[in-house]
């Protein structure tokens, strides 16, 4: 049976658990089997939403700030970019109640954004993406193989930043050789990433696949 009120199904029971209101379908029992709970209002979404706002508000004052006194922006796009990146990795995630592989998935993907525009802006070529963001990745790598091996191969949401750390990885790789700059880390990250997919596949064929199905929504 289902409750109207609360949204959720009810088993073994005529009577809401949360409302207490008579459910059954067939009788009219007017004895309330649970007794009726105050929810406590949740909390997460209005604070997300409030350093939201603070966020966007100090990034702007920041930019008009930097443009009264020095009449430039450069300064501010470093805080410009540093905001995006907290927001997409930290509170989106927390507002978003998101698991460990989307918040692992959100790092992967927007930390190596900040590093690459942090290297480009500075002109510093080499630190980032020949160091930071392999070594970056490889960390995140073996988190995720650690968390699904941890849960005993059951939890496969891992697959997800497993498999776009080794597309990011790819692209980073055939990058660099086409400037001949490749660096150990950048290949021993591939070969990592491609090789933990293999793995999976060879292993875990049918959950793999089901949890790529999933990602593709195929």
């Amino acid at each position: 049976m289902f409750c109207e009120n609360c949204k959720v199904k009810v088993k073994h029971s005529k009577n809401c658990p949360l409302c207490g209101k008579n459910i059954s379908e067939n009788e009219n029992i007017t004895n309330e089997s649970f007794p009726v709970y105050n929810i406590v209002p949740d909390k997460v979404e209005p604070v997300c939403s409030v350093l939201t706002k603070l966020l966007i508000w100090s990034t702007i004052l920041c930019i008009i700030v930097d443009l009264f006194i020095f009449h430039t922006i450069n300064i501010s796009l470093y805080i410009l970019c540093s905001a995006i990146c907290v927001y997409f990795v930290i509170l989106r995630n927390i507002k978003l109640r998101a698991s460990f592989a989307k918040i692992i998935t959100s790092i992967v993907f927007f930390v190596p954004l900040l590093i690459l525009f942090l290297e480009l802006k500075t002109q510093s070529w080499g630190w980032g993406i020949c160091l930071s963001v392999p070594f970056l990745w490889l960390g995140l790598l073996l988190c995720s193989i650690i968390l699904m091996i941890a849960h005993g191969w059951v939890d496969f949401d891992m697959f997800r930043p497993i498999l776009l750390i080794s597309i990011l990885s790819t692209i980073s790789l055939i990058f660099l050789m086409c400037f001949n700059q490749l660096t150990w880390p950048t290949l021993v990250t591939f070969l990592s990433s491609w090789s933990s997919v293999c793995l999976m596949f060879m292993f875990r064929f049918k959950r793999t696949v089901r949890s790529l199905k999933k990602d593709l929504r195929v």
